[in-house]
Protein backbone atom coordinates (compact mmCIF):
# COMPACT_ATOMS: atom_id res chain seq x y z
CA UNK A 1 0.00 0.00 0.00
CA UNK A 2 1.16 3.54 -0.71
CA UNK A 3 0.16 6.33 1.65
CA UNK A 4 -0.09 9.78 0.12
CA UNK A 5 0.26 13.15 1.81
CA UNK A 6 -3.37 13.23 3.08
CA UNK A 7 -3.04 9.81 4.76
CA UNK A 8 0.38 10.65 6.17
CA UNK A 9 -0.97 13.93 7.60
CA UNK A 10 -3.61 11.98 9.52
CA UNK A 11 -1.08 9.35 10.59
CA UNK A 12 1.40 11.81 12.11
CA UNK A 13 -1.36 13.99 13.58
CA UNK A 14 -2.53 10.95 15.55
CA UNK A 15 0.98 10.43 16.96
CA UNK A 16 3.20 12.07 19.56
CA UNK A 17 5.33 13.68 16.83
CA UNK A 18 5.68 17.44 17.17
CA UNK A 19 7.32 18.34 13.82
CA UNK A 20 4.64 16.77 11.67
CA UNK A 21 5.74 18.32 8.36
CA UNK A 22 9.30 17.09 8.91
CA UNK A 23 8.01 13.59 9.71
CA UNK A 24 5.99 13.46 6.49
CA UNK A 25 8.96 14.78 4.52
CA UNK A 26 11.17 12.05 5.96
CA UNK A 27 8.63 9.32 5.19
CA UNK A 28 8.30 10.48 1.59
CA UNK A 29 12.07 10.76 1.16
CA UNK A 30 12.67 7.35 2.76
CA UNK A 31 9.94 5.23 1.19
CA UNK A 32 7.65 7.34 -0.97
CA UNK A 33 4.90 6.30 1.47
CA UNK A 34 5.18 2.59 0.55
CA UNK A 35 4.24 0.59 3.63
CA UNK A 36 6.08 -2.48 2.34
CA UNK A 37 9.21 -0.69 1.08
CA UNK A 38 12.41 -2.72 1.26
CA UNK A 39 15.97 -1.65 0.55
CA UNK A 40 18.94 -3.98 0.90
CA UNK A 41 21.97 -2.35 2.52
CA UNK A 42 25.18 -3.08 0.65
CA UNK A 43 28.07 -1.37 2.37
CA UNK A 44 31.01 -3.66 3.21
CA UNK A 45 32.55 -1.00 5.48
CA UNK A 46 29.43 -0.85 7.67
CA UNK A 47 28.36 -3.26 10.38
CA UNK A 48 24.87 -3.02 8.82
CA UNK A 49 26.10 -4.54 5.53
CA UNK A 50 23.53 -7.07 4.33
CA UNK A 51 20.73 -5.69 6.50
CA UNK A 52 17.37 -4.40 5.27
CA UNK A 53 15.60 -1.05 5.55
CA UNK A 54 11.88 -1.69 6.02
CA UNK A 55 8.52 0.07 5.85
CA UNK A 56 7.55 3.73 5.49
CA UNK A 57 10.22 4.85 7.96
CA UNK A 58 12.84 2.44 6.55
CA UNK A 59 13.69 0.87 9.89
CA UNK A 60 17.03 -0.88 9.52
CA UNK A 61 17.08 -4.51 10.63
CA UNK A 62 20.61 -4.21 12.04
CA UNK A 63 20.35 -0.93 13.95
CA UNK A 64 16.75 -1.50 15.07
CA UNK A 65 16.44 -5.18 15.91
CA UNK A 66 13.67 -4.26 18.35
CA UNK A 67 11.39 -3.42 15.40
CA UNK A 68 9.97 -6.52 13.73
CA UNK A 69 9.16 -6.68 10.01
CA UNK A 70 5.47 -6.72 10.95
CA UNK A 71 5.82 -3.52 13.01
CA UNK A 72 8.01 -1.85 10.37
CA UNK A 73 5.29 -2.52 7.77
CA UNK A 74 2.46 -1.27 10.01
CA UNK A 75 2.28 2.51 9.56
CA UNK A 76 0.80 3.13 13.02
CA UNK A 77 3.33 0.97 14.88
CA UNK A 78 6.24 2.22 12.78
CA UNK A 79 5.22 5.80 13.55
CA UNK A 80 5.01 5.02 17.27
CA UNK A 81 8.63 3.87 17.07
CA UNK A 82 9.53 7.01 15.12
CA UNK A 83 7.96 9.17 17.83
CA UNK A 84 9.98 7.31 20.48
CA UNK A 85 13.32 7.33 18.63
CA UNK A 86 12.94 10.96 17.51
CA UNK A 87 12.11 12.07 21.06
CA UNK A 88 8.59 13.09 20.16
CA UNK A 89 9.51 14.31 16.72
CA UNK A 90 12.21 16.74 17.80
CA UNK A 91 15.43 14.86 16.99
CA UNK A 92 15.69 13.45 13.46
CA UNK A 93 19.41 12.62 13.17
CA UNK A 94 18.66 8.87 12.98
CA UNK A 95 17.37 9.38 9.42
CA UNK A 96 19.88 9.84 6.62
CA UNK A 97 17.30 11.64 4.49
CA UNK A 98 17.01 14.28 7.21
CA UNK A 99 20.77 14.60 7.59
CA UNK A 100 21.18 15.05 3.82
CA UNK A 101 18.18 17.36 3.50
CA UNK A 102 16.37 15.18 0.97
CA UNK A 103 13.17 15.47 3.01
CA UNK A 104 13.02 19.24 2.39
CA UNK A 105 11.47 19.00 -1.09
CA UNK A 106 8.43 17.30 0.47
CA UNK A 107 7.81 19.92 3.17
CA UNK A 108 5.50 22.21 1.14
CA UNK A 109 3.19 19.31 0.20
CA UNK A 110 3.31 18.05 3.78
CA UNK A 111 2.34 21.48 5.11
CA UNK A 112 -0.52 21.70 2.60
CA UNK A 113 -1.82 18.27 3.63
CA UNK A 114 -1.62 19.22 7.29
CA UNK A 115 -3.43 22.51 6.64
CA UNK A 116 -6.17 20.61 4.79
CA UNK A 117 -6.96 18.71 7.99
CA UNK A 118 -6.70 21.78 10.22
CA UNK A 119 -3.20 21.24 11.56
Amino acid sequence: MILGFPELAILVTNSAIKQKDVAIGIIMAESGGRTDARNHVVNPSSPADGSWDRGIWQWNSYWHKEISDVDADDPQRATEYAAWISKGGTSWSAWTTFNHGSHLKHIPAAQAALAAIGE
